[in-house]
Protein backbone atom coordinates (compact mmCIF):
# COMPACT_ATOMS: atom_id res chain seq x y z
CA UNK A 1 0.00 0.00 0.00
CA UNK A 2 1.45 3.50 -1.00
CA UNK A 3 1.11 6.13 1.65
CA UNK A 4 -1.68 7.68 -0.66
CA UNK A 5 -3.71 4.24 0.40
CA UNK A 6 -3.16 4.69 3.72
CA UNK A 7 -3.70 8.51 4.26
CA UNK A 8 -6.70 9.51 6.19
CA UNK A 9 -8.39 12.07 4.29
CA UNK A 10 -8.39 15.11 5.89
CA UNK A 11 -12.41 15.46 5.89
CA UNK A 12 -12.43 12.31 8.01
CA UNK A 13 -9.63 13.31 10.15
CA UNK A 14 -11.51 16.87 11.02
CA UNK A 15 -15.02 15.60 10.97
CA UNK A 16 -13.34 13.19 14.08
CA UNK A 17 -11.63 16.45 15.90
CA UNK A 18 -14.41 18.00 15.25
CA UNK A 19 -16.45 15.30 17.39
CA UNK A 20 -14.41 14.92 20.01
CA UNK A 21 -13.77 18.48 20.66
CA UNK A 22 -18.09 19.03 20.81
CA UNK A 23 -18.19 16.19 22.86
CA UNK A 24 -15.38 17.52 25.31
CA UNK A 25 -16.99 20.80 25.41
CA UNK A 26 -20.67 19.22 26.08
CA UNK A 27 -19.24 17.38 29.09
CA UNK A 28 -17.15 20.16 30.33
CA UNK A 29 -20.02 22.28 30.30
CA UNK A 30 -22.77 19.56 31.60
CA UNK A 31 -20.02 19.51 34.73
CA UNK A 32 -20.13 22.91 35.35
CA UNK A 33 -23.88 23.42 34.65
CA UNK A 34 -24.85 20.79 36.67
CA UNK A 35 -22.81 21.84 39.84
CA UNK A 36 -24.50 24.98 39.46
CA UNK A 37 -27.85 24.07 39.02
CA UNK A 38 -27.39 21.31 42.31
CA UNK A 39 -26.94 24.44 44.25
CA UNK A 40 -31.05 24.64 43.41
CA UNK A 41 -31.73 21.16 43.56
CA UNK A 42 -32.32 20.73 39.63
CA UNK A 43 -31.04 18.68 37.35
CA UNK A 44 -29.60 19.48 33.96
CA UNK A 45 -32.99 17.15 32.58
CA UNK A 46 -35.42 19.35 34.66
CA UNK A 47 -33.53 22.31 33.66
CA UNK A 48 -34.05 21.21 30.03
CA UNK A 49 -37.66 20.47 30.24
CA UNK A 50 -38.39 23.54 31.60
CA UNK A 51 -36.59 25.87 29.27
CA UNK A 52 -38.00 23.79 26.39
CA UNK A 53 -41.60 24.68 28.38
CA UNK A 54 -40.74 27.67 28.62
CA UNK A 55 -44.66 29.89 28.85
CA UNK A 56 -45.76 27.42 26.56
CA UNK A 57 -49.38 26.33 28.18
CA UNK A 58 -49.65 23.68 25.20
CA UNK A 59 -46.76 21.01 25.02
CA UNK A 60 -47.05 17.12 25.05
CA UNK A 61 -45.05 14.66 26.50
CA UNK A 62 -44.56 13.65 21.92
CA UNK A 63 -43.60 17.49 21.58
CA UNK A 64 -41.29 17.07 24.99
CA UNK A 65 -39.60 14.50 23.12
CA UNK A 66 -39.08 16.20 19.88
CA UNK A 67 -37.67 19.53 21.34
CA UNK A 68 -35.43 17.54 23.94
CA UNK A 69 -34.23 14.93 21.41
CA UNK A 70 -34.94 12.18 23.96
CA UNK A 71 -36.57 8.33 23.67
CA UNK A 72 -39.95 7.81 26.06
CA UNK A 73 -39.12 5.98 28.45
CA UNK A 74 -36.44 8.99 29.38
CA UNK A 75 -39.35 12.01 28.63
CA UNK A 76 -41.81 9.64 31.24
CA UNK A 77 -39.26 9.52 34.03
CA UNK A 78 -38.56 12.77 33.72
CA UNK A 79 -41.75 14.00 34.05
CA UNK A 80 -42.87 11.46 36.56
CA UNK A 81 -39.65 12.42 38.86
CA UNK A 82 -40.64 16.49 37.93
CA UNK A 83 -44.38 16.14 39.05
CA UNK A 84 -43.51 13.86 42.60
CA UNK A 85 -41.07 17.01 43.39
CA UNK A 86 -43.79 20.35 42.82
CA UNK A 87 -42.29 21.14 39.57
CA UNK A 88 -44.30 20.24 36.93
CA UNK A 89 -48.13 18.97 36.06
CA UNK A 90 -50.45 17.51 33.77
CA UNK A 91 -53.87 18.62 33.15
CA UNK A 92 -55.95 16.90 30.24
CA UNK A 93 -55.58 18.09 26.50
CA UNK A 94 -58.86 19.30 25.39
CA UNK A 95 -57.74 18.71 21.56
CA UNK A 96 -56.97 14.71 22.33
CA UNK A 97 -57.97 12.75 25.15
CA UNK A 98 -54.88 10.52 25.24
CA UNK A 99 -52.70 13.32 25.56
CA UNK A 100 -51.70 15.16 28.63
CA UNK A 101 -50.32 19.15 28.53
CA UNK A 102 -47.30 19.65 30.64
CA UNK A 103 -47.67 22.83 32.96
CA UNK A 104 -44.52 24.59 35.22
CA UNK A 105 -45.79 25.22 38.56
CA UNK A 106 -45.24 28.29 39.94
CA UNK A 107 -42.38 27.17 42.68
CA UNK A 108 -40.88 25.34 39.10
CA UNK A 109 -41.18 28.96 36.85
CA UNK A 110 -39.31 31.26 40.57
CA UNK A 111 -36.76 28.31 40.11
CA UNK A 112 -35.97 28.31 36.63
CA UNK A 113 -35.44 32.49 37.18
CA UNK A 114 -32.72 31.35 39.46
CA UNK A 115 -31.16 28.55 36.89
CA UNK A 116 -31.77 30.85 34.23
CA UNK A 117 -29.13 33.53 35.64
CA UNK A 118 -26.88 30.89 37.03
CA UNK A 119 -26.39 29.16 33.43
CA UNK A 120 -26.28 32.75 31.88
CA UNK A 121 -22.67 33.01 34.10
CA UNK A 122 -21.79 29.87 32.98
CA UNK A 123 -22.43 30.45 29.22
CA UNK A 124 -20.79 34.21 29.44
CA UNK A 125 -17.47 32.05 30.99
CA UNK A 126 -17.36 29.52 28.39
CA UNK A 127 -17.52 32.29 25.28
CA UNK A 128 -15.84 35.10 27.05
CA UNK A 129 -12.98 34.71 25.12
CA UNK A 130 -14.79 34.52 21.69
CA UNK A 131 -15.91 37.99 19.81
CA UNK A 132 -19.49 38.73 19.11
CA UNK A 133 -18.91 37.98 15.73
CA UNK A 134 -17.25 34.49 16.31
CA UNK A 135 -19.89 33.48 19.42
CA UNK A 136 -22.50 34.03 15.94
CA UNK A 137 -20.31 32.50 13.22
CA UNK A 138 -19.84 29.26 15.40
CA UNK A 139 -23.59 29.51 16.57
CA UNK A 140 -24.20 29.09 12.84
CA UNK A 141 -22.05 26.78 12.44
CA UNK A 142 -22.97 24.29 14.88
CA UNK A 143 -26.53 24.70 13.56
CA UNK A 144 -25.52 23.31 10.26
CA UNK A 145 -23.28 20.32 12.01
CA UNK A 146 -26.69 19.64 13.81
CA UNK A 147 -28.47 19.91 10.69
CA UNK A 148 -26.51 17.49 9.11
CA UNK A 149 -27.10 14.66 11.78
CA UNK A 150 -30.73 15.06 12.06
CA UNK A 151 -32.96 12.61 10.67
CA UNK A 152 -34.44 14.70 8.17
CA UNK A 153 -31.35 15.70 6.68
Amino acid sequence: MDEMETAEPARVRNGRLISDLCASVTRESMRRGHARLADLKLSPGAYNLLRALGSRDDMTMADLRRELRIENATASNLVFRMEKSGLLQKEPSPHDKRASLLKATPHATALMRRADQLMALEAADMTHRLTDGEQLQLIALLERVLANLSPES
